[in-house]
Parts: C-alpha cells; structure tokens; sequence
C-alpha cells in the first residue's frame, strides 16, 4: 500500500503554529492541493509530496521564510531501504529543495531545529553504517540543503540507539536526546552535547526505574531540560529531570502521572515565564488505544502548577501535535478519528478555557 503526507497550513492566525502530523495519503512527484487566501492575503493551503512509493512526514519547523522544513523517511529514493528525507517548502507549500539521505539499511529522521546559520539540524536513527540494530544519527545541512556533515552515535550494541530530539545551544553547539537499547524491549534514556561540529562534549546515560526513553529536550541558561517516559511493570508514566548543561550531571528528577491507571508519555518540553510547559499523551494501552492529548505547566524547580487534558467527547482521538503561546496557553493538533484522521486544531487558554477549535480535513476526501 502505497501512502502519502500532507501538509496542512494555516497563516490566518497571528502565531506560527509548529505540527508535527503523521497523516499518511498518496504521493506524486510534484506538490499538488488546493491553494487560496485567507482575507488578510496570507496562504491557506494542502499540498501532497513524495513519489511513486512511501514517504512519512515527522516534524516540521518554520523557516524565517515563512515557509517549512520537513523531515520524515521515504523509500521512493535514495540508496535503498528507508532513507531519510528532508525537504523545504516555501509559504505557500511549493517545494524549494528536498533531499534523501543515508544508506543501504532504513534510515528515519525524526525530528529538525533551525540553526543559527540559517541551516538545519536533523536527527533520527540510520541502520545503513556500521550497525544493523541502528544508531542514533545526527544530519547537518545548510540554508539550501547541501549536507555539512552527517554523524552517527551509538556504542555498537546489538539492540541500537535512536535519537528523538535535538536543540542547538548558545554557544553553537548542540544537544539530543533518546533511546539507548539495551536488551530486548529494554532501554535507557540518553543525552549527548556537541560542539558545532556534532563531536561529543559529554554523554550520559539516566537509569530510571524499569525501562525508559528520552523525547524531547530544550535549554534553559546553564541547564538542560529532559522529558521521556519510563515503563514500570504494568504502566507508562512521564518524568522530567533537569540536568548541568556543563557536565549532564543530573540537578533533580521528577515522576509525573496524569490518571491513574492510565499510561502516560511526556514528549516535549519548552521554556515558558513561569518555567516549562510540557506536552504529553495519556492512552489505555501499551498499544496506545484512546490517546488523549495532556499539556503541563511545570515550575522550574520539577512542581507541577496546571494540568489541562484535552477531551474530546465521542471520538476516539490521536496526536502529537503542540505549540506553546505567550499568554501560557497552546495549541494542539489531534488526529479527530483515528481510523480516517482529520486534524483539529484547539487553541486553550492559559486558564484552560477553550478558545476555538477548528477541523482541518484531507479536501480530496470531502
């Protein structure tokens, strides 16, 4: 079966909302949809992209641009397999570049940050040098997406590292985060900082109790800030540790449970006034049946100030999709019906009150 992305866009808002989506359609060699205006001129549009096969769309960033760069896998090209794919759009969803990048194995990226040269950093896992299991994978390009340099990291073992996300710090250089594995269905939480270069300054590896993972990560001053979860023996629950930037030495770690009785995975992280606004998502299963999207507003010292879940009553929802405000509150973007997703977009307030929310559906479908 053949399956596609689509990028759905909305400039009629006055915040660049930041999606990551993974909606799966058909693909064609050139960006096709339908393309209008809001009444303020500003573009409104889906597009379809990819070729004759598979392509996933992971993460997106804005560009300074207006437009978008995209990261996810694909094997419609390249050199085999999966192989990692970037591509740039411009603001109104017209392809400017894309790119394939890795081996003979199946590569991913799963997450892009911009870069203080006007480039782009990516990170994921490739099984295409040296390690089957895979290693985590760190890609560099610039403004027109040459690669710079591509970097892998893992120790060999026969299980395999992954990395999930990454951040560019203030000196230049970078850090991420993920997924050592270290038996079968057993992992363990990783941070790596670089120079600017991607050679390793520090890693680290952080026992939690049972098996855990790394998701998502930013910088605050002279700490860094990790989100993940960990797997207890019946459970998923979410924990946050904030660590030395200097030596990843770790400063505090919290365990957080949304609901009792009810898997939980804290995904991303950002710095907000008032500390650090985490997105996560709480499910029934290990299968991540029911998944109901979870934004908390934490203190900078681990305390948690808010909880918002967001319900949708009747629908069996999906998605990972966020974007912190300034006023505290956030937008998200959940999967409306997990079998034929639509995405819905929900802006909450930062008393929790819903602001709007807005159904975004496939045009070709409707």
């Amino acid at each position: 079966m053949q399956r596609k992305f689509i990028t759905p866009c909305l400039y009629c808002i006055f915040f660049t909302l930041l999606i990551q989506l993974q909606v799966f359609a058909q693909t064609g060699g050139v960006p096709t949809g339908t393309d209008t205006s809001c009444s303020n001129g500003i573009s409104f549009y889906q597009k379809v992209y990819g070729g004759n096969k598979d392509e996933t769309g992971e993460w997106l960033v804005p560009t300074a641009d207006s437009g978008y760069v995209i990261v996810g896998h694909s094997n419609s090209f390249g050199s085999g397999g999966y192989d990692g794919l970037l591509m740039r759009v411009n603001k109104k969803g017209s392809l400017v570049w894309s790119r394939s990048v890795g081996g003979t194995g199946n590569d991913v990226l799963y997450a892009v940050k911009a870069t203080s040269d006007n480039g782009f950093i990516a990170v994921g896992q490739s099984k295409s040098f040296g390690n089957s299991a895979g290693d985590g994978w760190l890609v560099k390009v610039d403004a027109a997406g040459a690669i710079q340099w591509s970097k892998k990291y893992g120790d060999g073992n026969v299980f395999g590292e992954a990395i999930f996300d990454v951040v560019q710090l203030s000196d230049g250089g970078y850090a991420f985060c993920g997924a050592h594995q270290f038996a079968g269905g057993v992992s363990q939480s990783f941070v790596v900082r670089t120079d600017n270069s991607g050679n390793v300054i520090w890693s680290k590896q952080y026992d939690q109790p049972g098996s855990d993972e790394a998701w998502g990560l930013t910088e605050d001053g002279t700490s860094l800030v990790v989100v993940g979860f960990y797997r207890a023996p019946d459970l998923y629950d979410g924990y946050m540790m904030k660590l030395d930037k200097s030596t990843g030495s770790a400063q505090w770690r919290n365990t957080y449970d949304a609901e009792f009785g009810r898997h939980m995975l804290m995904a991303k992280v950002r710095v907000i006034n008032t500390g650090y606004q985490v997105f996560s998502l709480i499910m029934d299963d290990f299968a991540g049946s029911n998944q109901q999207q979870c934004v908390w507003n934490i203190g900078s010292n681990g305390s948690v100030q808010s909880v918002r879940k967001i319900v949708i009553p009747g629908l069996h929802t999906s998605g990972y999709g966020w974007t912190p405000l300034a006023d505290r509150g956030f937008v998200v973007a959940n999967g409306e019906n997990i079998t034929n997703p639509d995405v819905l977009l929900t802006q909450v307030n930062a008393n929790g009150t819903i602001s709007w929310s807005k159904n975004i559906y496939e045009m070709e479908d409707k």
